[in-house]
């Protein structure tokens, strides 16, 4: 289980039980251009635009941070487009 802490209005921070951390830079042009990015992304870069989405749906629906609903469906809606560009490209998440 990841937990979530948001600081200020764009990072996320996730830490899992082992105490690693991850930050995550969200900005509001990387929402808003997230498919047309998609075809020139790295592979990894694409793995991790599948990632990105699935833990932010999760936190959406979290108790504790807020749920939200809407959030929710936006970010499986975007890790849908990342995984059917890895499945255009034929790799595996």
């Amino acid at each position: 289980m990841i937990s979530t802490i948001r600081t200020g209005a764009s990072t996320v921070v996730s830490r899992s039980p082992s105490g690693a951390t991850a930050c995550t830079a969200v900005s509001a042009a990387m929402i808003n251009k997230w498919e047309q990015d998609l075809p020139g992304l790295t592979d990894q870069g694409i793995r991790d635009r599948v990632a990105l989405p699935r833990r932010q749906a999760a936190d959406s629906l979290s108790r504790g941070m807020g749920r939200n609903p809407k959030a929710a469906r936006m970010w499986r809606e975007k890790a849908a487009q990342a995984e059917s560009e890895l499945a255009r490209r034929g790799l595996d998440h």
